[in-house]
């Protein structure tokens, strides 16, 4: 028996020396501030392959409002980032694009939203526009439109559209997210290719991890009884 716990306790710890390193999500002081740090975990992928390119960063609270640019993130596998800011992010938005692939799904662009998951229950399937109509006649920014304002690097005509319709879409930058894609339908693929689906989320708390771990220990030390 007294073997039997040793292994158990040594599977444990070797699964959270494994997994504990995929844990980056979260908002710790720092000298200079915090460290507000990111782990976006894309599966299963963004449906043709494509990583998003351009992505921009949005963290705000009541004071203050920053943009920061991620660059491109894999559409397969996990990709960390991390950065430093003075006070402590309440509210983050991240999107960014992936090129279409001919021969692959639709073929066209997307855009990519990492949003909180209570809002992404709410626009699942829906089209771009119909999530983001605009907030007063006149305002609505579509989809082909959003991807051009993104490649152009126009920062604040996107930071405007975040600050005034994206708002109800950020998610907790110290808490869990997803990852959603947004497709525009051809003819012949409406009902084929959901128009918004969840694609990628947070890499697992800590907390998480550790349920895992103790789990699969368990698992090996009940098939080794037998």
């Amino acid at each position: 028996m007294n073997t039997l716990y040793a292994i158990g306790r040594m599977l444990v710890a070797s699964c959270l020396l494994g997994l504990a390193s995929l844990a980056q999500a979260g908002v710790i002081p720092s000298a200079n501030g915090f460290q507000v740090s990111y782990a976006v975990d894309m599966t299963p992928g963004s449906s043709n392959g494509s990583d998003i390119m351009d992505t921009l960063l949005f963290e705000w609270d009541d004071s203050h409002f920053v943009v920061t640019s991620v660059g491109t993130l894999a559409g397969r596998g996990i990709s960390n980032f991390a950065h430093e800011l003075s006070f402590a992010p309440q509210s983050a938005f991240l999107i960014g694009y992936g090129l279409g692939v001919p021969g692959v799904g639709d073929e066209r662009d997307h855009i990519f939203t990492v949003t909180s998951a209570a809002y992404a229950g709410t626009v699942g399937g829906l089209k771009w526009g119909e999530a983001f109509p605009g907030v007063t006649p006149g305002t609505r920014v579509r989809h082909e439109q959003m991807i051009s304002l993104l490649a152009a690097g126009d920062i604040d005509a996107v930071s405007n559209f975040v600050r005034t319709e994206a708002g109800a879409a950020a998610f907790d930058p110290a808490g869990s997210f997803v990852v959603l894609e947004w497709s525009v339908c051809p003819p012949g693929f409406l009902g084929i290719v959901p128009n918004c689906v969840p694609v990628g989320q947070s890499v697992p708390e800590p907390g998480t991890l550790l349920l895992m771990g103790v789990a699969l220990a368990a698992a090996t030390i009940r098939r080794r009884k037998a």
